[in-house]
């Protein structure tokens, strides 16, 4: 009681009584701080919110998985169409002798059909997801072809060539006969080497 009352007596009490810009500007900390207190509390709530509506939802998916029965048959069935696609692409020890040999491909199998060709390697990248090591090797090759030799060139990228796609082809007939071809090439990790 004697401390409350030497805190009225003393004067900073009495200077916060006669100045009122100052009462004003501690009502404006205060409700500062309070709404930075509110805005703190919800933030962290909602916060939690997330978590546990993304964990009700997972809890949700793993309830339905455990009341679906697996069908082996059709794992069984992909995982040997996985395995027939690997022992379908060619074999390389390394990405560079990947990269060499399919330059060579395609040399040897397509560039009869162009004149004036250019080939440039645009790099291998190793493809992720795949438990063996699988290199897609982009090759692109530009010169001029005959508007006949298009059909032989398009056949080599048929569904017996699995391991070659056409990632961009740009063809100028009748003038110029220029073409533009951007290839990939897959191909794995030879094991015994």
């Amino acid at each position: 009681m004697k401390f409350i009352q030497s805190l009225y007596q003393s004067s900073l009490y009495v200077e916060y009584q006669n100045n009122i810009r100052l009462q004003w500007m501690s009502v404006a900390i205060a409700a500062i701080i309070t709404l930075s207190s509110i805005k703190y509390f919800s933030d962290a709530l909602q916060i939690r919110r997330t978590q546990t509506q993304s964990q009700v939802e997972l809890l949700s998916k793993l309830e339905h998985a455990a009341k679906d029965n697996i069908n082996y048959e059709a794992d069984e069935e992909i995982s040997r169409a996985y395995f027939n696609w690997i022992e379908a692409q060619p074999k390389a020890p390394s990405s560079s002798v990947a990269e060499a040999q399919a330059l060579t491909e395609v040399e040897q199998k397509l560039g009869k059909l162009f004149k004036r060709k250019r080939l440039n390697l645009i790099g291998s990248e190793k493809l992720s997801g795949i438990n063996q090591d699988v290199w897609q090797i982009r090759i692109e090759i530009a010169g001029q072809m005959a508007e006949l030799d298009l059909i032989e060139l398009l056949q080599h990228f048929d569904s017996q060539h699995k391991y070659a796609r056409i990632a961009s082809f740009q063809y100028s007939p009748k003038t110029s006969n220029t073409i533009n071809l951007v290839i990939d090439l897959i191909y794995t990790r030879a094991e015994d080497v």
